[in-house]
């Protein structure tokens, strides 16, 4: 007996936009380099995101980043294909109770920063994005 499943999901994303990321890292992104670097993410995988003692752990494979856009702020946007069937329909639900927004994107990458200070807030300026990877969660 073959179980069916939805098709597989396509929705935009927002990975990254511009200005200071967590708090932890303190990176900010600059929309031009934004918009400049943010290809490197097109056909990574995206894994799902757990949260174990405030550590965040990749998971299982559900879906590819496919081509970007970046929006007018500079967020670089990317359209995602979900094929994993439990995960897709996690989404799904999310969206009917109306709580997506909450669905968040963890990105870590790769590439050149310098010391950075914005009304007095101490960072990473990234001058460039040259490798990433993405998770979802």
């Amino acid at each position: 007996m073959l179980l069916r499943h939805a098709p597989p999901l396509t929705m935009r994303v927002q990975l990254i936009r511009p200005g200071f990321g967590n708090s932890t890292d303190n990176h900010y992104y600059d929309p031009e380099v934004l918009r400049r670097d943010a290809h490197v993410f097109e056909g990574k995988k995206m894994y799902t995101t757990t949260t174990s003692r405030g550590r965040s752990q990749s998971g299982t494979e559900v879906s590819v980043i496919e081509p970007l856009t970046a929006s007018p702020r500079g967020s670089a946007i990317a359209r995602v294909k979900v094929f994993d069937p439990a995960f897709a329909e996690k989404v799904r639900n999310r969206n009917a109770a109306g709580v997506l927004d909450k669905l968040e994107c963890s990105v870590l990458g790769s590439g050149t920063a310098r010391p950075f200070e914005l009304n007095g807030r101490k960072g990473k300026y990234i001058e460039s994005i040259t490798d990433a990877r993405a998770s979802i969660g």
